[in-house]
């Protein structure tokens, strides 16, 4: 099980003001080949994190929730909100971690 279908990030705004940052992965598949997204190729993950930074906010590190069994064809994924503020650039940013 390989392809970029099988992980995603994605952060945005929607139409109310809500920015979400959403890291995604099906622990089954195999990063070889996926390009982007700040993968180790050949890799399997187990577990993606988020943040949001805006001014003094910070959401900390949200994570998934933590995939026991490589084989896993579930799909997990970390994510965390804020009401976006006109007033501060928001930054996000995600990672993962291997089995």
């Amino acid at each position: 099980m390989s392809g970029a279908a099988l992980f995603a990030f994605s952060a945005d705004t929607n139409a109310v003001g809500t920015l979400t940052a959403k890291a995604s992965f099906v622990p089954a598949a195999s990063t070889t080949g996926v390009s982007g997204l700040r993968l180790v190729s050949g890799k399997q993950v187990k577990q993606s994190w988020v943040r949001i930074v805006e001014g003094a906010y910070d959401s900390g590190t949200v994570r998934s929730t933590l995939a026991t069994n490589p084989r896993d064809t579930k799909t997990y994924e970390a994510v965390t909100s804020k009401f976006n503020s006109p007033f501060y650039d928001a930054v996000s940013d995600y990672g993962w971690y291997y089995f």
